[in-house]
Formats: C-alpha cells, sequence, structure tokens
C-alpha cells in the first residue's frame, strides 16, 4: 500500500494522504484526474485489492485555500 502512495505522489496524482482519528480508516486528497481516473487508480490499490479498504470518493471545488495552495489545484 504505501508503495501505492508513493507512486501516485510521484506521478502527481496525490496531495496528501493519512489516518483519520480515531483510527477508522484513511483520508488521500487526489487532484489532476476525472472522477472514472481515480476510481481506476485505486483499483490498483493492494489495499483495495485484497479487500481490506473501502473508498468513498468525494469530490470538492476549493473556493478559498491557503497562501501558496495555488500549486496544488
Amino acid at each position: 500500500h504505501r508503495q501505492f502512495l508513493d507512486a501516485c505522489y510521484s506521478q502527481g496524482h496525490f496531495i496528501a494522504s493519512g489516518p483519520k482519528e480515531p483510527r477508522t480508516g484513511g483520508v488521500i486528497l487526489a487532484k489532476g484526474m476525472t472522477r472514472i481516473e481515480l476510481e481506476s487508480l485505486i483499483k490498483e490499490d493492494p489495499f483495495h485489492r485484497a479487500g481490506v479498504a473501502h473508498y468513498e470518493i468525494t469530490e470538492f471545488t476549493p473556493v478559498k485555500h491557503a497562501q501558496g495552495f495555488e500549486r496544488y489545484i
């Protein structure tokens, strides 16, 4: 799973990721792809392939952001 994440960061797909608190799962911020492309990418995650992770995609359009964040959107 971590190699999958590393590859996605290297390819510029992911901005940030980490566990939720309490430890009920995790969050990944992705960019630069359609929902269909992201769904296809997620299928490559070993956690998804092993059936140990369920993904819920929430799309949003940032209208306010911290200074310097422009490069991520």
